[in-house]
């Protein structure tokens, strides 16, 4: 009799990258079998790969691989195995094959003698187990400890766990309020761009305008500041 097994996988699930999961159900002998995990800094294709992987350790026979995942169908409809281990080589249309290290550990399942394999591609959710497989995955995803990542390299960002209280720093005194009262009304007359916040947060004008200071301290005949 014919075992079924249904795979798939996910990553990225709510926004964290690199976070990923796998699930597989497995038919046989009239009861069902599931298998999940779930991996940090990975990729769609490679939880993909891996559900089957998983799945093609635990059965042999015959075995009939349902999948959504068109990188793993097509790789055996479309004879991209049979192109990329000729001469071991291991390229493809874009360059060297990723995820190599999964592909030979699928291949090595596929060419055991005890098992006959083969592929379906199925469209997502069209089929009650494979709806089942996708909730197990992203479950499986979400079930991670959450590792923050760095989107462009994949790398656990560095968080800091006890982040310091950001100190402000008062800004120096200008230097004119140093002056004696006198200085201070003729550095005013020389320097009308000295901002009225600045003016005001002097203590010795008690509420002054800087015109007013300026005549109080150098008399009515003074310009106006």
């Amino acid at each position: 009799m014919k075992t079924l097994v249904w795979t798939d996988g996910s990553c990225n699930v709510e926004g964290v990258a690199g976070r990923g999961g796998w699930a597989a159900l497995i038919e046989r002998d009239g009861s069902t079998e599931q298998l999940v995990g779930s991996a940090v800094e990975t990729t769609h294709n490679r939880m993909e790969l891996t559900a089957v992987c998983e799945a093609l350790e635990r059965v042999d026979g015959a075995i009939e691989v349902r999948t959504d995942s068109t990188y793993i169908a097509k790789c055996f409809s479309e004879g991209w195995h049979i192109r990329w281990r000729r001469d071991d080589k291991w390229r493809g249309s874009n360059g060297p094959v990723k995820n190599r290290d999964l592909w030979e550990r699928l291949f090595a399942l596929v060419d055991d003698d005890a098992k006959d394999v083969s592929f379906v591609w199925r469209k997502r959710g069209k089929e009650a187990n494979n709806k089942i497989v996708d909730r197990l995955s992203r479950d499986a995803s979400k079930s991670h400890p959450e590792v923050p990542m760095s989107r462009t390299s994949r790398t656990p960002a560095l968080v800091d766990p006890a982040p310091r209280p950001r100190v402000r720093r008062a800004r120096p005194a200008p230097a004119w309020r140093s002056f004696p009262p006198a200085e201070m009304a003729a550095h005013l007359l020389a320097t009308p761009t000295i901002a009225d916040v600045a003016w005001t947060a002097e203590s010795r004008v008690r509420g002054e305008s800087r015109a007013d200071f300026v005549v109080r301290i150098l008399g009515p005949a003074a310009p106006a500041a």
